[in-house]
């Protein structure tokens, strides 16, 4: 899958940029803490995008299928929101 593997390549990128560039300023866009966060949020939504192929395809009953996406549109608005959520709330 084409989008697996290019968030896997992001994802390497930021672990990298977490490694180099990271400072000692927390709540920050060079702390180490919101690389990771990033790292993970590209990750997430790689895989519920994935999780999204296969759902797709799936039959389910009415409620169900309301139920799943609900759930995939929260994980995905999760992710986004995460990393300015870490900039504006202090962490110190």
């Amino acid at each position: 899958m084409i989008i697996i593997s290019i968030s896997s390549v992001v994802s390497a990128g930021l672990a990298v940029l977490r490694y180099v560039k990271a400072t000692e300023q927390a709540g920050t866009t060079q702390d180490a803490d919101f690389f990771s966060l990033a790292q993970n949020s590209v990750m997430q939504i790689a895989s519920i995008s994935a999780m999204m192929l296969t759902l797709r395809k799936t039959r389910f009953r009415d409620h169900t299928r309301i139920y799943t996406w609900f759930l995939v549109g929260f994980g995905v608005l999760s992710a986004l929101v995460a990393m300015p959520v870490y900039l504006l709330i202090p962490t110190g």
